[in-house]
């Protein structure tokens, strides 16, 4: 009888699985579920998705949420003796093996603001409370950055992503934005060049589909693009045809340039050309030229 394995119907609760155990040592019972992303200050929602099947699959719900405690000693008699109920132990095993499952879960950070936890419930209430409360200043900042978010001189594939990588940020803490506000954002956000697809979006009863409307947006920046290289082709032809003619003119260009470094002498009078104050070409002038020279 003592080489023989106890039997897991009469030991192990049907809500876990037995590990492989010593002959001489009472059975381990533990989940056989690790979690590979482990539930930190930054992953909360993550974090539950990762969680919360295996708690209903082993339909250990009801110890997290309005749990029903039993009485540990079952009369007056049995607590002066101390004579723990059985239906408590075995309750108090499975609420204790949660718990531990439930710490193996939560990153470094996270396991030092549940010290003090001595139950499955009490830590599963302090995670939701510090979330729902940290949750509310990041989500107003969050939904902020969403409607300053413009086009500027992003791409329409950069502009989205950026969006989108806002609206993520908002489903994680557990504000999600409905798909008719992530459309009103990214229509809001174009430039007026932007208008004619604008308003063939919004002119639509059935609301389109973020990929729908990226499709339209993409077409459209395709064609204003092409529209932009042909304008700027034509702009360079046309340089390129008017400086064309420079190198004839250029000649007269410099025999003008060289003319204004030296007096004109036109009826025996200095050019006014010749400098701004006119005095310098005095000792060059006869006659009116002096005259000239005076007045200025």
């Amino acid at each position: 009888m003592a080489n023989e394995p106890p039997s897991s119907s009469s030991t192990a609760p049907p809500h876990f699985q037995a590990a492989p155990v010593k002959p001489s040592s009472s059975p381990s019972l533990t989940f056989a579920h690790t979690i590979s992303e482990k539930l930190d200050t930054k992953n909360y929602l993550l974090g539950c998705q990762q969680v919360e099947p295996v708690i209903k699959g082993h339909r250990l719900h009801h110890f997290l949420v309005n749990p029903q405690i039993l009485p540990k000693f079952l009369t007056v008699s049995n607590k002066d003796e101390n004579r723990v109920s059985k239906e408590y132990l075995a309750w108090e095993q499975q609420d204790q093996l949660l718990l531990s499952w439930l710490q193996s879960s939560m990153s470094k950070d996270m396991l030092a603001r549940v010290i003090g936890c001595k139950s499955s419930f009490q830590i599963w209430d302090k995670i939701h409370a510090y979330f729902h409360a940290h949750t509310n200043a990041k989500a107003r900042q969050l939904h902020s950055d969403l409607r300053s978010t413009t086009l500027d001189n992003c791409t329409i594939s950069d502009y989205l992503l950026r969006i989108q990588s806002l609206v993520d940020s908002l489903t994680a803490i557990g504000d999600s934005v409905s798909s008719k506000e992530h459309l009103d954002i990214v229509l809001e956000g174009l430039p007026g060049e932007y208008e004619s697809t604008v308003s063939l979006i919004s002119s639509r009863f059935d609301v389109l589909s973020i990929e729908e409307v990226e499709t339209l947006l993409l077409a459209h920046e395709f064609r204003l693009e092409k529209f932009k290289k042909k304008n700027l082709i034509s702009v360079n032809l046309l340089e390129s045809s008017s400086g064309s003619n420079t190198p004839a003119l250029q000649p007269q260009a410099n025999l003008a340039h060289q003319d204004s470094q030296f007096p004109s002498f036109r009826g025996g009078r200095p050019s006014a050309r010749s400098g701004c104050g006119g005095r310098s070409n005095h000792r060059y002038g006869r006659g009116r030229g002096r005259v000239f020279g005076t007045q200025c």
